[in-house]
């Protein structure tokens, strides 16, 4: 959902300031482990690490390709004190007048200040053993989105939709995309293709499509850009980034929170069959679904289902509830229920930390954690329990 309110615009002003060798990890889920692989990638249908069994604990923040650099950093000390090892943050920034050094002010016009947040959170990361999911692009407004690439080449009248389809849109969709796949850190001197710090290159955050409730556009357009990203980097494992959303021919559809989610242009398990498609993302947001707490465990399962029946992961990239007194019963069940059910692992929407010192980042949205808290150590001890699945059991 987008969690974005208006007030963050406000804010923001004041802070102001060639190819390798084609690979088969994406195409394939069964094969002899790779030891030395320093990528995250999937095997038997399971993410591993090193030719070990790696399971998520994470969060997600959206302000770490920007913020100050001791914001940045307070976000990932508390990620590692609480025992996450993935953190999901926007590798896009597009559009001009927005406050902030962006990376992409014009079209096909990139400003290596844009990136300079974004290579901090990276280094920083990859010391604290974090690894990183790199959002492509939004399906809201929020630091450019779709909307942006349609009104640069359509102008004002442009539809959101036509981002999937509009050929020039696709084309300097993917241009933004071999930019930053190609980009060299500017403090590691690594290429964002080359670190094994970034967990997997997700195609957007929650696209929909309403034009076509079928899901065959999204699925379409999903199928052509994980193969160019592929075809420029076959190391990282490749997602949607989508909310999970069942279609009306897919069995699995009663799990939606309501028929409405049929209409959303997403089907779930034809995006999950695509060949470069590592992995499959779902969200959670019962109160924004109209939905109870207690479906959620339903939703979980019926994802970590489908997924195994596909032989790949599901993880459960967002979830949040906004009343922070039943936060912490409510995450101890999810967590437990993404346990039960081996699931590929889970990420809470979402960890914020401090500006400035004893200055903490707004909580916007209502979703925001902040550590120490009751509900970080909910989500710190179920760190623990998720990644004690990556230990042998009898």
């Amino acid at each position: 959902m987008n969690k974005y309110p208006a007030l963050l615009g406000s804010f923001l002003l004041t802070v102001g300031c060639f190819y390798l060798s084609y690979s088969t990890r994406g195409l394939s889920n069964a094969s002899t482990p790779v030891v030395n692989n320093p990528y995250v990638s999937v095997q038997d249908g399971h993410f591993e690490l090193q030719g070990k069994p790696f399971y998520v604990a994470g969060t997600n923040n959206y302000y770490l390709n920007y913020q100050y650099n001791y914001a940045i950093k307070d976000v990932l000390q508390k990620a590692k004190a609480m025992g996450l090892n993935v953190i999901r943050m926007w590798g896009f920034l597009d559009g001009a007048n927005q406050g902030i050094t962006v990376i992409q002010p014009t079209l096909g016009v990139f400003q290596p200040a844009g990136y300079v947040k974004m290579d901090y959170a990276l280094a920083l990361a990859k010391s604290y053993g974090i690894k990183i999911i790199l959002t492509l692009v939004n399906n809201w407004d929020q630091f450019g989105g779709m909307d942006q690439y349609v009104h640069w080449v359509l102008g004002s009248n442009g539809q959101h939709d036509a981002f999937y389809t509009n050929p020039q849109i696709i084309k300097a969709y993917e241009n933004a995309i071999a930019h930053i796949i190609n980009h060299r850190n500017s403090i590691t001197g690594v290429l964002y293709r080359n670190d094994p710090t970034i967990f997997s290159w997700e195609l957007a955050n929650e696209p929909e499509d309403a034009s076509d409730p079928t899901g065959k556009t999204i699925t379409a357009w999903a199928a052509k850009i994980s193969a160019f990203i592929h075809h420029l980097d076959p190391h990282h494992m490749i997602d949607l980034g989508d909310e999970g959303w069942f279609s009306a021919s897919d069995p699995q559809n009663s799990a939606n929170p309501g028929t409405w989610g049929q209409q959303k242009g997403v089907d779930w398990d034809a995006v999950l069959h695509l060949p470069y498609i590592s992995f499959g993302t779902y969200h959670l947001y019962p109160d924004q679904w109209k939905a109870t707490n207690a479906w959620g465990n339903l939703w979980i399962a019926a994802h970590i289902k489908a997924a195994r029946a596909a032989g790949k992961p599901a993880l459960l990239e967002e979830f949040g509830i906004r009343n922070q007194k039943e936060q912490p019963s409510v995450y101890r069940q999810w967590i437990h229920t993404v346990y039960q059910n081996h699931g590929a692992g889970e990420m809470f929407w979402m960890l914020s930390g401090d500006l400035q010192p004893k200055q903490p980042y707004p909580n916007y949205d209502g979703y925001g954690v902040y550590y120490p808290s009751p509900t970080a150590t909910v989500l710190r001890e179920g760190a623990v329990l998720i990644r004690s699945l990556e230990q042998p059991h009898a």
